[in-house]
């Protein structure tokens, strides 16, 4: 392996350093035990203290002729020898070969790159007047965390060598200042990517995305991000974290140089969002807020035209000042889950217009009135703290273009006092037009079971609560033509009627009792899963009658939920008749579960029946997958 690496050396030195390309190993060996002599100029450098003011660049060149710009370049050389030396000195060559031949390749990149700096250093026009600082930086710490054993970091700058020499820019969390751990942080994730990393062309170095926070108590200044474009090219620059756990306030003018960024997430930020605080992002989509903020004055996000997205779950909020939403005007996505709100006036929500998804989850609210959400299509108000479900909920009839409802955490709690806009004379929900309907509880009373068109457009149906409709039979009193999922719990399994002939995924949960013909009219039905509450023998007494109706199943699932299946074997071919014949079926079984399906068919996404316009958003809402919804607004 050494004659190896001799030979690799050598070939580099031929291509570069010609002049010492008829050394013999001896003389280089000798060359190496000069390093320290060599490197003592280095630690002069190091000895120079890093200017406070990094906007500050010193026109000095320490190098002011051929022979010391000769002696710079060949110290770095023969560093970079001595660290890939070492890392390949430990190796096994043949139980390390892709290891040894990624080393031999960075540091064929790094010899290149110093052959070419050196030419360029050796100008004529530039000796004295212009000069590319080099740098070697071996890594240290864990390596798996590391792309690459060492990085060669070329700039036009002094000042910036001079921190490269002083600074670990691998390590984080040190007690510098904030502008001096961005400026480590950006250089770092730089060194991350590349083996080589030219800071003379910022417009070549992209950062997609930065996490930015500080350590230390003293004030965040105006200008503390104002160096990033020295390094990186800001306009790439679309995601932007910010950790301010010691942020008293937050400088507006932070942000004038990151106005193309689109995804803003603040995290532990324990104070308020002030008028104006936002303006410079107008191309901002999403803001995440978690933990911390207390107060939100009026026009704090005045000029966000565009955002779409605006989370500000786990924070500190009591109230919501009058105005704090104006400007929003595009914003279809608002979460205030666990926040301190207790009341909201009227006119808190009137500036947006376009929003269709309000999650208020675990608020102790007393007072809720959405006036003016025309075009809401989701809310979600589910608290363990609220909800009596004896006196409310149901969207106002004049909104009568919903196209999902969740309405969750009716139980019966007694903070919430009043619900203005969701009360009716005659009914809790109107469904109308709603295309999506996803409860927590349900009983006759939410309903006016006189009306049996009011849920005619329902696609999805999913009910929560154990022993939800009252009576077996009640959930056939309406009209669900076109409904296409239906996820209940039924302690009887009703004999569903014509009106739900259109069904395709069923889900019958804690089923007590199962009568035969319940299925006649399923024969649309795809997707069965039922769901036995304790009682095995239920299973047992199963005929063929019991699923009578039900043809071209793709995947049946039957599960206990308390104890042991019996032996299904005499069953299975009373499953095997629920699918189309000549189908290929695969089987898989535990002692509490048991799923026949069509090869391809094992997992069936119910969200892709439904004829809505969204259905990725309206999929993540009702999982509560909110990085799904992000992901599509970002792209």
């Amino acid at each position: 392996m050494m004659e190896h690496l001799r030979s690799e050396i050598e070939s580099i030195r031929q291509e570069f350093y010609p002049e010492q390309s008829d050394r013999s190993l001896f003389h280089l060996n000798q060359e190496k035990k000069y390093i320290v002599k060599n490197l003592e100029r280095e630690q002069e450098f190091k000895c120079i203290n890093v200017p406070k003011n990094l906007h500050e660049t010193k026109i000095f060149i320490p190098f002011t002729n051929e022979h010391q710009i000769i002696e710079f370049h060949d110290d770095l050389v023969n560093k970079t020898d001595l660290i890939y030396e070492e890392e390949l000195s430990v190796l096994n060559e043949k139980e390390n070969k892709e290891t040894i031949e990624s080393l031999q390749c960075e540091r064929t990149i790094i010899m290149t790159e110093l052959g070419k700096t050196k030419d360029q250093n050796l100008k004529n026009e530039n000796i004295g007047k212009k000069f590319k600082y080099c740098i070697i930086k071996k890594k240290n710490g864990k390596k798996k965390y590391y792309k690459h054993t060492s990085n060669l970091f070329i700039t036009n700058s002094y000042d910036d060598f001079l921190f490269l020499q002083n600074k670990n820019i691998y390590q984080n969390m040190t007690e510098d200042s904030f502008e001096v751990e961005v400026k480590k942080y950006v250089i770092s994730e730089l060194a991350y990517q590349k083996i080589v990393v030219d800071l003379t062309n910022p417009q070549k170095n992209e950062l997609g995305s930065l996490y930015l926070r500080q350590v230390t108590s003293e004030p965040i200044k105006n200008n503390d991000l104002d160096l990033i474009d020295q390094y990186i090219n800001i306009e790439k620059i679309e995601d932007v974290l910010f950790s301010m756990t010691s942020w008293a306030v937050i400088p507006k003018e932070i942000f004038k140089n990151l106005h193309q960024i689109k995804n803003l997430d603040i995290f532990d930020y324990f104070s308020f969002l002030d008028t104006d605080n936002f303006e410079y992002l107008k191309n901002l989509k999403v803001i995440h807020f978690l933990r911390g903020v207390q107060e939100i004055r009026c026009n704090a996000f005045n000029g966000l035209n565009n955002l779409v997205y605006l989370s500000l779950d786990y924070c500190d909020l009591t109230f919501l000042e009058s105005g704090c939403f104006d400007g929003l005007i595009n914003l279809k996505y608002l979460s205030l889950v666990r926040n301190r709100i207790s009341e909201i006036s009227e006119e808190i929500f009137s500036p947006l217009k376009n929003l269709i998804y309000l999650y208020m989850g675990d608020n102790p609210l007393e007072y809720f009135n959405p006036k003016g959400l025309n075009n809401l299509q989701y809310l979600n108000i589910d608290s363990p703290e609220f909800f009596d479900s004896s006196i409310l909920t149901k969207y106002d009839q004049k909104q009568q273009n919903h196209h999902s409802l969740k309405l969750s955490g009716m139980r019966s709690y007694s903070n919430l006092k009043n619900v203005e806009a969701l009360k009716s004379h005659k009914m809790i929900i109107n469904s109308k037009n709603l295309k999506v309907l996803d409860l927590y509880q349900f009983s006759r009373e939410n309903c006016d079971p006189n009306d049996p068109n009011i849920f005619k457009d329902l696609e999805y149906f999913k009910l929560e609560k154990l022993n939800l409709l009252g009576d077996d039979n009640f959930i056939n009193r309406f009209n669900f033509r076109n409904l296409k999922v239906l996820v209940g719990s039924f302690e009887k399994i009703p004999k569903f009627e014509k009106s739900l002939s259109n069904l395709k995924y069923l889900v019958l949960d804690y089923v007590k009792e199962f009568d035969k013909n319940c299925f006649e009219h399923f024969i649309n039905l795809e997707y069965l899963k039922i769901s036995i509450d304790k009682n095995a023998s239920l299973i047992e007494e199963i005929e063929p009658d019991h699923f009578m109706g039900i043809k071209q199943l793709k995947c049946f699932e039957v599960k206990i939920n308390s104890g042991k299946l019996p032996d299904l074997s005499a069953k299975e071919s009373i499953f095997e008749n629920l699918f189309k014949p000549d189908e290929k079926l695969r089987k898989t079984s535990f002692e509490n579960f048991y799923k026949i399906y069509q090869e391809n068919s094992e997992h069936i996404n119910p969200f892709e029946y439904l004829n809505v316009d969204d259905i990725l958003a309206c999929e993540s809402i009702l999982r509560n997958q909110h990085e799904k919804i992000i992901s599509k607004i970002l792209k």
